[in-house]
């Protein structure tokens, strides 16, 4: 437990500052009320860690580490809060009914689940590498520890797929669930309240159960892949897969999505004849990819091509940044392109233009960091401040038009502020660490 007070204590709370407050889900006042605090750390901070320790302890590198992230993003938003399955959760929007399919809602989910393996999850254990460069190749808890962790994790997953809700209900159906939540901060007598044709209250939402399966057996499967995935020479804070992944990594993953699209094309004509097998064939096709993909990282290509040179750090920033744009862009903007006397974009394009914008951004990286000899904190310091921006200028935005869903988003300017401060400390800090280490090695020659 010692072990914990240090950086595990600070990853414990800066990834769900990260996941959530920065980007305006949770502003500043739901993040620090009760509830915020007490279910938000154990959510993201028990995952992060649960991530980092597993990662280091299997001897991996950064693509275990990405794919847990992958994992952890499916468990929280398809497993708890289910918003993969809710067209009427409160952040969906129109992705609730844009590339809504056999009761998915596909572009969120491919989004959301690229969102939360690098924003909530890697950003936050860098950041935390960085902040702690002596421990990184060390564990940040005990075993004890990440056992507590994972048992509360686990137990507010369960809590919410039992009670999180969904669409609106009258008052008396909803009152069962949510009659505390209801006397509680209204204080209105029954006879008002009866009064009241339709208020926010829901029942929890339940996706059908072979969804639910699915997605039970595709997080196994992520884990399993992540476990088998090639071991790494270097700390996980390295950010370099130091085994290249080769040309058949990327064809693997192009084929397992297309051959997931295929299989829910396939359910839809199976479903439109009446055929009640379709939800059967894409579970098998889900499983049978995922099993592919274990299957060759276990043949992982091993040889080394020609090394170029590393890109300035300026570079590292500029990939982030169109990284994050390009990921809301294709899942938010596109989809809502003007677009007269035309069809509006497909959501299988959307959902293939997200998917190839994640391949090009890691070979770039990949190419970029010179396949990991070239990395350097401050590389690091700027690929983060990069893919961070965004939330950081939308920080204003929130804090003086508001929020659709009507969040109240006072002081999403201080944390945009206070982010921007952060990372240009943490920037100089680091190139200081550099300069130091350089003296240091010097004086040793002389």
């Amino acid at each position: 437990m010692k072990r914990f007070f240090g950086p595990g204590l600070v990853l414990f709370f800066l990834a769900p500052i990260t996941g959530e407050m920065l980007c305006g889900s949770s502003p500043p006042a739901q993040f620090f009320s009760v509830f915020g605090l007490l279910f938000l750390p154990v959510l993201y901070g028990g995952g992060a860690i649960l991530v980092r320790e597993l990662t280091l302890r299997w001897g991996k590198g950064w693509p275990t580490m990405l794919v847990l992230g992958a994992a952890y993003g499916i468990i929280e938003e398809g497993l708890e809060v289910k918003s993969f399955f809710n067209p009427y959760w409160q952040d969906v929007g129109a992705l609730g009914a844009y590339g809504r399919w056999a009761g998915v809602n596909w572009v969120w989910t491919f989004e959301l689940t690229i969102y939360h393996a690098v924003v909530s999850i890697a950003i936050p254990i860098l950041l935390t590498g960085l902040l702690f460069p002596a421990r990184r190749d060390k564990p940040w808890v005990g075993r004890k520890t990440l056992i507590t962790l994972g048992v509360l994790l686990l137990a507010e997953v369960v809590v919410g797929a039992l009670f999180f809700g969904g669409a609106p209900r009258w008052w008396t159906e909803a009152a069962p669930y949510f009659a505390v939540q209801a006397i509680l901060p209204l204080m209105i007598s029954p006879t008002t309240a009866m009064s009241l044709p339709v208020i926010g209250f829901t029942y929890p939402y339940y996706p059908a159960a072979w969804l639910y399966l699915a997605t039970v057996l595709v997080v196994i499967g992520l884990v399993v892949l992540a476990k088998k995935l090639p071991r790494g020479e270097h700390p996980p804070e390295a950010l370099a897969p130091p085994v290249p992944m080769g040309v058949g990594y990327y064809l693997a993953g192009a084929a397992g999505v297309a051959c997931i699209l295929l299989a829910f094309v396939a359910s839809h004509v199976l479903q439109a004849r009446g055929i009640a097998a379709a939800p059967l064939l894409v579970i098998a096709t889900a499983a049978a990819t995922v099993t592919a993909l274990i299957l060759l990282a276990r043949r992982a290509h091993k040889a080394a091509p020609r090394v170029p040179r590393a890109a300035r750090a300026f570079w590292f920033y500029v990939l982030g940044l169109v990284g994050i744009f390009g990921l809301f862009f294709i899942s938010w903007g596109v989809p809502n392109l003007p677009s007269p006397g035309a069809p509006a974009v497909h959501p299988i394009v959307a959902i293939l233009a997200v998917s190839a914008l994640v391949a090009l951004v890691g070979w770039k990286l990949w190419r970029m960091a010179r396949r990991g000899a070239g990395w350097s904190d401050g590389r690091a310091v700027a690929l983060i401040a990069g893919a961070v921006t965004l939330f950081i200028l939308f920080s204003a935005v929130h804090e003086f038009k508001g929020n659709p869903s009507g969040k109240n988003m006072h002081g999403m300017l201080l944390v945009g502020i206070a982010w921007t401060v952060f990372l240009v400390g943490l920037g100089v800090a680091v190139r200081r660490r550099g300069r130091t280490s350089v003296e240091c090695g010097v004086r040793n020659a002389e």
